[in-house]
């Protein structure tokens, strides 16, 4: 029995030096690539897995920092996921820390956002409010406009969960004209449908002008569930004016893109 224990720690200990050595071999690219197969990953569980190729590394001297702090906001992402909010909060300072000192402005405001959604997620919407601000601080300060629209749109969800609808359409609105700017078609539209989410609570005519805009913009065609989603939202709308017709019309179309798409 005891002989089998030292074997089976003997394999442990071999498997281990011939990771680290395999870890240590890695150039940076390489590592930086493997912890952006982690962060594109929707599984926590298999991102981890990916993630922890490069666990023994970074913590390592000759380690640069910038390959040390997307390693903690990769590992605060999926902690986020796991709804670890406590462990989540300290590899996302772990980082920010790092990319102050980097003076590395684009990725701080990447953290701030993540901190950002970590607060919203706890329902915490002052705390909340206060990184995605510091974080739009920085990006109008360094003309950063994908980062300004991805922050207008963040605060504009947290102001429609407050019910401050007024102040959500105007930021959301910020964020969807500089995505028209930037010529991001998905997140244009996207944003657009929130929009149209958001002012059909009191309007809901301005909500289907919207909505109907949208499915004349010929970019729709390129995002067919994007498509879905603006059908099947104006047969709801109609439906609520009790127009029962029009709803019938747009549900019908709704269903079958999802048809097509099954």
């Amino acid at each position: 029995m005891k002989q089998m224990k030292k074997f089976f720690l003997f394999l442990f200990f071999l498997f281990d030096l011939t990771f680290f050595s395999f870890a240590q071999r890695l150039s940076t690219s390489e590592i930086s690539n493997i912890i952006r197969e982690s962060s594109e990953e929707v599984n926590p569980e298999k991102a981890q897995k990916i993630l922890d190729k490069v666990s023994l590394i970074v913590n390592e001297k000759n380690t640069h920092d910038s390959i040390k702090a997307l390693y903690f906001h990769q590992q605060g992402q999926i902690f986020l996921d796991e709804n670890q909010f406590k462990s989540a909060d300290s590899c996302f300072n772990i980082a920010k820390s790092i990319y102050i000192k980097l003076q590395d402005y684009p990725k701080q405001i990447m953290v701030l956002n993540s901190l950002g959604n970590l607060f919203m997620r706890r329902g915490e919407y002052k705390g909340s409010k206060k990184f995605y601000k510091q974080g739009l601080a920085i990006a109008l300060k360094s003309d950063d406009k994908k980062a300004q629209g991805m922050i207008y749109y963040n605060l504009g969800h947290i102001c429609n969960n407050e019910g401050k609808y007024e102040e959500a359409v105007s930021l959301t609105t910020k964020a969807a004209n500089l995505f028209k700017d930037l010529n991001d078609n998905k997140r244009f539209i996207q944003t657009n449908q929130d929009l149209a989410l958001i002012i059909s609570k009191f309007d809901i005519n301005k909500g289907i002008s919207i909505l109907n805009k949208l499915s004349k913009n010929p970019a729709i065609d390129s995002f067919i569930m994007l498509k879905l989603m603006n059908y099947a939202n104006l047969g709801v709308f109609y439906s609520k004016k009790k127009s029962s017709d029009s709803s019938l019309i747009y549900l019908s179309k709704a269903l079958q893109i999802a048809k097509k798409t099954t």
